[in-house]
């Protein structure tokens, strides 16, 4: 169930989850499980699943991903995640598509985005974009 507690995590985080190695990220991330706060969108997925190095991988990836709700994007997303660059462009960041469509979505849902990736900083100093904070 999405609320505005709900969080979006980024590739860049699962990444990290997913190689076991930051045990901050793996706590955090594990808390926000537990907790049922995690959603999720599209393009996080494919992401994640263009840098599987087999089919095991994806196989796994899927699973996992089954059981988290994902975010719904209007079928004019990309017109909209273009307006939406093109106003921080405007303020003078110009974001990568990729990560101007997580942000949007993020914002348009109105849930918190769990990166490491520094563009989505900028947007964050830019607009509405709520940025998870490590405790």
């Amino acid at each position: 169930m999405m609320s505005d507690r709900s969080v979006l995590i980024d590739t860049s985080i699962w990444i990290e989850y997913f190689r076991g190695k930051n045990h901050q990220f793996l706590s955090v991330v594990d808390v926000l499980l537990d907790e049922d706060r995690v959603v999720n969108v599209d393009l996080v997925c494919a992401e994640l699943y263009r840098g599987a190095r087999s089919e095991k991988e994806i196989r796994f990836l899927e699973q996992h991903f089954s059981a988290i709700p994902s975010l719904q994007v209007p079928v004019d997303v990309w017109r909209l995640v273009g307006k939406f660059s093109f106003q921080l462009a405007k303020k003078g960041y110009l974001p990568h598509l990729v990560d101007a469509y997580i942000a949007f979505t993020a914002i348009e849902h109105n849930v918190t985005l769990f990166t490491k990736d520094r563009d989505f900083q900028h947007m964050a100093r830019l607009g509405p974009l709520k940025l998870y904070q490590l405790k």
